[in-house]
């Protein structure tokens, strides 16, 4: 499976920078409520169109990693996206993360190195 990381790794980060690139595009989106208006805002929006390529290539990156590694070894390692996130959010956004907050991240990672490992 090492082997196959890189590729798990690539798409795993595209998938991070897609939820990113999705919570820099709600700051300049108003939801009040479904609208044209809002659907004119999310396709108006460069961050939401560069946000799907990013999710567009790690769905094509995450196909070839099916195509190598078992589904059940390969899925448990999407948590890392959880992980990234909480840490991304934290340096870009300035999100206050809690102490079990961390917790619960270093739980996910230790799991991610027991499935990596089996």
């Amino acid at each position: 499976m090492i082997r196959n990381l890189h590729i798990i790794v690539a798409s795993v980060l595209l998938g991070v920078g897609g939820q990113l690139l999705f919570k820099e595009a709600s700051k300049y989106i108003t939801v009040n409520a479904v609208s044209l208006h809002l659907l004119w805002q999310m396709i108006t929006n460069l961050y939401v169109w560069l946000a799907f390529v990013s999710y567009g290539f790690s769905t094509i990156l995450w196909i070839a990693v099916l195509s190598r590694v078992k589904l059940s070894v390969a899925e448990p390692m999407l948590s890392m996206g959880f992980v990234l996130v909480v840490v991304f959010s934290h340096l870009l956004f300035g999100e206050q993360i809690t102490f079990n907050h961390w917790v619960g991240v270093g739980i996910i990672t230790f799991g991610i190195i027991l499935v990596g490992e089996g």
